[in-house]
């Protein structure tokens, strides 16, 4: 008796199944959908595949080594000559930074030293020991140290 009830309730759950799958299968109706009389522009979509590349690429490379921090233009923006794009932010490089802390260093000797031909210069012209001419070739000032 078990085993009919339990063939019994397994040809039903078959059936049900197939009757599912059979409702899920079936083709769904068309639906249709209606639009207004009425004068109006044609639009048409088309989707192609493919690659868009430039007709003319500029590489912008900057004369420092530096890195990018913020980005002032979009991808498409039409630019002018001149027009800031970028804000770098410079990343010092020791050598570059040795050779300008060493350019700066000699200009303050050399502003030093002509500090001192100035005064020098001024006490000799103050004393008369030497002429205008000679104050503005040492001095390179002709005389407009007062």
């Amino acid at each position: 008796m078990k085993l009919k009830t339990g063939l019994f309730s397994f040809a039903a759950l078959a059936l049900f199944l197939l009757v599912i799958l059979w409702l899920l299968s079936r083709n769904p109706r068309e639906v249709y959908s209606y639009a207004e009389v009425g004068y109006s522009d044609i639009a048409s979509t088309m989707t192609i595949s493919g690659k868009i590349s430039p007709e003319k690429e500029v590489q912008i490379r900057p004369r420092i080594s530096a890195h990018v921090s913020d980005i002032l233009v979009e991808c498409g923006d039409k630019v002018k000559k001149g027009q800031r794009l970028v804000i770098l932010e410079a990343i010092p490089d020791v050598f570059a930074l040795e050779e300008a802390n060493a350019a700066v260093e000699l200009e303050k000797i050399a502003q030093k030293q002509a500090q001192t031909d100035f005064e020098r210069a001024k006490v000799l012209y103050a004393g008369k020991s030497i002429s205008t001419k000679e104050s503005c070739v040492s001095t390179k000032s002709c005389g407009r140290f007062i």
